[in-house]
């Protein structure tokens, strides 16, 4: 079973989501993270109203610029990893729902999905004729964004528009890589780049 792993520990930052019309909605983001499990990255939201009544949509995107790969060559032996220069865009998204809010403290805590196989090139390894067995995301440079949906009542998020954002650069602490898989929910190294809604 190939192994991917990317984390990202984000600081606290503050966004604000407005419905259009009369009424508003505040989705005001406290925290964010990307766990190791296939690529997930995650937020918590406060002030979080209803999502049947307010909809809004979190997306993370991972520009990855250095991955590294443990390849196995055509006689079915492991190589030494290697390390590539890369220039890939991963993205999940999903939709804030009722299930995701703890309705007591006003929060949400949410958590996207990215697929992440597009790691798992020949193109990576050292000898694009070989086979890439793990990778692991070393930099990369991350957006987080929350998203008011203002499509219609049958498919609300088909229009989005863009509510507030964090944009971080992040790094794999060093101590860790394709031989030396980092455990779950260990955090890169992240530098907030900016915000704002």
């Amino acid at each position: 079973m190939f192994k991917r792993a990317l984390m990202i520990g984000v600081a606290g930052v503050s966004m604000a989501l407005m419905r259009g019309g009369d009424a508003h909605a505040h989705y005001v983001n406290i925290g964010g993270y990307v766990r190791y499990h296939s690529l997930g990255c995650g937020t918590l939201l406060r002030q979080v109203p209803n999502p049947a009544q307010h909809p809004a949509l979190f997306r993370c995107t991972a520009n990855i610029s250095v991955v590294e790969v443990l390849c196995q060559n055509p006689s079915g032996h492991d190589v030494n990893p290697g390390r590539a220069a890369i220039q890939i865009s991963l993205v999940g998204q999903t939709e804030i729902e009722p299930a995701d809010v703890n309705k007591k403290r006003g929060t949400a805590a949410v958590e996207a999905e990215i697929p992440d196989e597009a790691l798992l090139n020949p193109d990576y390894c050292v000898n694009p004729n070989w086979i890439p067995q793990v990778a692991l995301a070393i930099s990369l440079h991350a957006m987080l964004e929350t998203f008011e949906c203002n499509g219609p009542d049958n498919d609300p998020c088909s229009i989005l528009e863009p509510a507030s954002f964090t944009e971080l650069e992040c790094d794999l602490p060093s101590q860790y890589n394709v031989l030396n898989l980092p455990p779950l929910d260990t955090p890169y190294a992240c530098t907030v780049l900016g915000t704002g809604h």
